[in-house]
């Protein structure tokens, strides 16, 4: 291949402010080793420079657009070829390093005068040539490897040759293993995730606490719990970060390092990288060959990997917080391909990762699923309880009197304890298909579900069960794909029942009498019914006042259609996008762990008016309160249980992903129709919006 016509000129100072370079040659390719040599630190050199000179076009556009125009068409286009020049200086000299005498032909470089977009070009083409020979090469590592693997077992029925460290382990490295081992006093998983009023007891500067605060924000809202490892600076040696970078193996990886972070005893690589791996294979593939050289070099589950997608604000705005080492700025990428990312290494021992081998998480969850059990059959138990002991308070009085329950809106016409327990059959019969979908559609991925604790409700007898993947998630969509199992497993139980219900027509002989309220507003249409007309449209005005001008009408119903009823109406509640329930995991997916917040705090402020009786009389106020309680204790269970992120959260958006965003929105959208005419919004207004 052609050299240049001239070597590129040095580097500005100016331009390196973020990732700066030795002054002294010889220290600066020591330095640079665990990075694949000193052409990956120009590298990031280079990506730092366009990142300045971008972000200086961007803040002088907002100041003077005309003038901006005029620097981009005459001297920035000369700093952008110049860029593009040293950009494709540092891939040539890569590449001489990549070269053997059977290689191929790298592609010739362009003339000296050659445009900017010409240099880019070359630049690209260079690149993606480099990186077959990188692959080339590991290949014929592997096959080296295969071969000594071969010839060592052949060996074995030899003489005992003692262990000793491979040749690509530092020999200080394999001194640090017995300190990267699992504390023998560790503390408590409750200990290990702080919050906001534990810092005050936290040895910790303000310049750490601002670099932590701006990269869980970076990461986005509610990603990352704020750990104690990320304030600890005991042992934070350990960790060191030319030796982890060389661990990882990051040369010809798909990820480009441009900086570091050290946090307490979490070190952070931040870079870019490609979505599909730069072609060397899945994300998923990419993260486990990262925790594989780390097994290798400190011990099998020492040391913990996770690969995060930086997703900076859309502006930084004011902070009371110093601005500390870390730069919130987005990375910026000569190719939309290549997005922002992180990856952070924990010692395996800092994250709260529950066990699983807690007694009174047993107990707690044994009385969870005894409580649920009798508010869903808590008709059955109130129809045996006045058949026997509880006779002498049908005296004078109808049953249909004595039974009816304004917090149920149901009522019983005659004693039949067998007759109406197909409604606690149904609901338990949902509760097992939700927990069924998810574990199918775990063992797809290798993964185990964990059940929670069992949630009961007054107004629907339950509203489902935490579950978490056990031990680390892998991925974000794993997560979501596992949620969506669960959550059509439980529409399909709530609709064959309604449906079963639907067909027997009135077998029970008129056996209940439900509120047509208390039903979705499109099923109470499509049996003939409707609700009552809010006049007053309490939730305009939050004053007192007559608020419906007639009661709701009482229906007969089967008790399966009401078991059904109730089964949509439970399985819709878990779809609000509400922390710890299933509607968070799919809104997130969707919008964004930034939209996300304010949607949840809209939510909650609706159901806190519905629960205080401030949705008009067709809202229940029982089920925005069993909402409210689903929400707190979803939550508890997400914080203690599962408060780390997956393990891999790079490429979850909805364009990613099609098919799956389509089945997140199809489930959002049959809750929507379930809750939110006559549920979560008045029904008046919705008559005085369409008529």
């Amino acid at each position: 291949m052609a050299s240049l016509a001239a070597p590129p000129s040095p580097v500005p100072r100016a331009l390196c402010a973020h990732n700066p370079v030795p002054s002294n040659p010889t220290k600066a390719s020591e330095t640079a080793r665990p990075l694949g040599g000193r052409q990956a630190v120009l590298l990031g050199v280079c990506a730092c420079a366009v990142s300045r000179t971008q972000r200086q076009v961007q803040r002088s556009w907002h100041r003077n657009t005309g003038k901006v125009l005029r620097a981009a068409s005459e001297p920035k286009a000369d700093e952008l070829r110049e860029l593009w020049q040293k950009a494709y200086q540092l891939e040539y000299e890569r590449s001489e390093g990549l070269k053997s005498s059977d290689s191929p032909a790298l592609p010739a470089a362009p003339e000296e005068n050659a445009t900017a977009e010409e240099w880019q070009a070359a630049y690209e083409a260079l690149k993606a040539a480099n990186a077959d020979l990188e692959r080339a090469k590991r290949e014929l590592l592997a096959a080296q490897e295969a071969n000594e693997d071969s010839s060592e077992s052949a060996e074995a029925d030899g003489p005992k040759v003692p262990d000793r460290v491979p040749t690509r382990v530092a020999p200080k490295a394999s001194q640090r293993l017995g300190s990267l081992a699992p504390d023998a006093e560790a503390p408590e998983e409750s200990g290990k995730v702080l919050s906001i009023f534990d810092l005050a007891a936290v040895d910790v500067d303000s310049q750490q606490l601002a670099d932590v605060t701006r990269f869980r924000d970076a990461l986005g809202p509610g990603t990352l719990p704020l750990l104690k490892t990320l304030f600890d600076k005991e042992s934070a040696e350990v960790l060191e970060v030319g030796e982890l970078r060389e661990a990882l193996q990051m040369a010809g990886s798909g990820f480009t390092v441009t900086s570091n972070l050290s946090l307490g005893r979490c070190l952070v690589l931040r870079g870019l990288l490609a979505r599909d791996v730069g072609g060397r294979g899945t994300l998923q593939q990419f993260l486990e060959d990262r925790q594989a050289a780390l097994d290798e070099r400190y011990g099998s589950g020492n040391l913990t990997v996770f690969l995060q997608r930086e997703r900076p604000p859309p502006a930084p705005g004011l902070s009371l917080w110093p601005k500390g080492q870390f730069d919130p700025v987005k990375v910026w990428s000569p190719s939309d391909k290549e997005l922002p990312a992180a990856l952070l290494v924990f010692r395996t021992s800092d994250l709260p990762i529950p066990s699983g081998k807690d007694s009174f998480r047993r107990f707690a969850v044994g009385a969870s699923f005894v409580a649920t059990l009798v508010f869903c059959n808590i008709i059955s138990a109130a129809v045996g309880f006045l058949e026997g002991q509880g006779s002498d308070i049908l005296v004078g009085r109808s049953v249909e009197e004595v039974t009816y329950s304004p917090l149920l809106g149901v009522a019983v016409t005659r004693l039949d304890p067998d007759g109406v327990g197909p409604v606690g059959l149904g609901l338990v019969l949902m509760l097992f298909a939700q927990g069924l979908g998810r574990g199918l559609v775990a063992d797809q991925f290798g993964v185990e579900v964990q059940g929670g604790y069992f949630i009961p409700s007054s107004a629907l007898g339950t509203v489902g069960r935490t579950w978490t993947i056990k031990g680390l998630a892998p991925s974000r969509k794993v997560q979501i794909q596992v949620a969506l199992g669960g959550i059509y497993a439980g529409f399909a139980a709530a609709l064959l029942l309604c449906l079963v219900g639907i067909l027997m027509g009135d077998a029970s002989d008129g056996l209940l009498k439900v509120d047509v309220t208390r039903l979705p507003l499109l099923l109470a249409q499509l049996l003939g019914d409707s609700f009552p007309a809010d006049a007053a449209q309490t939730v305009l005005g939050l004053g007192s006042g007559e608020a419906a001008p007639s009661v709701p009408a009482r229906v007969p119903l089967d008790p399966l259609l009401f078991s059904g009823c109730l089964a949509l109406t439970t399985q819709a509640v878990r779809l609000l996008p509400l922390r710890g329930l299933d509607g968070h995991l799919l809104a997130r997916f969707l919008f964004g762990p930034r939209p996300i917040q304010l949607l949840e705090l809209g939510t909650g402020v609706v159901l806190l008016l519905g629960a205080v009786g401030r949705l008009g009389p067709n809202a229940n106020a029982a089920v925005c309160s069993s909402a409210l309680f689903a929400w707190g204790v979803s939550f508890l269970a997400a914080t203690r249980e599962s408060p780390l992120p997956p393990r891999e959260d790079f490429d979850d958006e909805p364009g990613a992903s099609p098919q799956l965003a389509a089945l997140a929105v199809l489930a959002l959208f049959i809750a929507a129709l379930v809750l939110i005419p006559g549920k979560l919004i008045p029904y008046g207004l919705l008559r005085v919006a369409t008529g």
